[in-house]
């Protein structure tokens, strides 16, 4: 894969998790794509991350539930 930052076909994605919240706040988004470049170490996401949680798609659950909540993207 090339680079987006020094065009190099050195960059390889590493897909990860993040966390955002406390307790029954809590959400997931899964699987957020990296891209990571061998050549100018520059790490960036290489697809589009939702900036607030209305952009997000949210699993109904029940109250019991909501503490485990995950959010897909």
């Amino acid at each position: 894969m090339h680079c987006d930052i020094c065009g190099r076909e050195n960059a390889y994605i590493h897909k990860l998790d993040r966390t955002y919240g406390k307790g029954k706040h809590t959400i997931t988004i899964r699987n957020i794509s990296l891209a990571i470049c061998s050549t100018c170490d520059e790490r960036y996401f290489a697809s589009p991350i939702p900036d607030n949680a209305e952009q997000l798609s949210p699993v109904l659950h029940t109250e019991a539930e909501y503490s485990e909540a995950m959010y897909l993207v």
